[in-house]
């Protein structure tokens, strides 16, 4: 966390595989790239998770 802080990550759950980018457009890429039908979870590497705010 200390060296992507504030990065995207997205989680393929079934295969386990994860994504990280400073970008969340290019992040989201990298894994409908890889995994185009899949149901992805976008977290951000930062104390709660969270993406944005509701």
């Amino acid at each position: 966390m200390a060296e992507h802080y504030g990065w995207s990550i997205i989680i393929e759950p079934d295969s386990g595989d994860y994504f990280i980018d400073s970008e969340p457009e290019k992040c989201l890429q990298k894994a409908k790239q890889k995994h185009p039908t899949a149901i992805l979870l976008e977290m951000c590497l930062n104390e709660t998770g969270a993406c944005g705010r509701i």
